[in-house]
């Protein structure tokens, strides 16, 4: 698979106005840009926003909603990682030295 990539300032320069009729959204500097775009995101949570846990325990905490709303609405996991590592037959570890 091929990946191009443009030199952004450039073609912004060349392309002026035109520029963003060829942009679509980049999810790498939107992740990036979140905590500077909160007021803009606001008229678009309902459609791209999920629950945040720590604004559900304020908004309880203030009164805002009740604890009971939230009766299965909602399921709390636990997710386990582990990691494998290779020992390649000539590197010692720890336990050969």
């Amino acid at each position: 698979m091929e990946k191009v990539e443009y030199d952004e300032d450039m073609l912004r320069s060349r392309l002026g106005d035109r520029y963003e009729s060829i942009l679509e959204p980049d999810l790498r500097k939107l992740k990036a840009a979140l905590p500077s775009l909160g007021k803009e995101m606001e008229p678009l949570l309902d459609q791209i926003g999920s629950p945040s846990p720590d604004k559900v325990k304020k908004a309880v905490d203030s009164g805002l909603v009740d604890s009971s709303e939230f009766k299965g609405a909602f399921v709390k996991s636990t997710k386990e990682y582990v990691s494998v590592a290779a020992i390649r037959p000539n590197e010692e570890t720890p336990d050969t030295k």
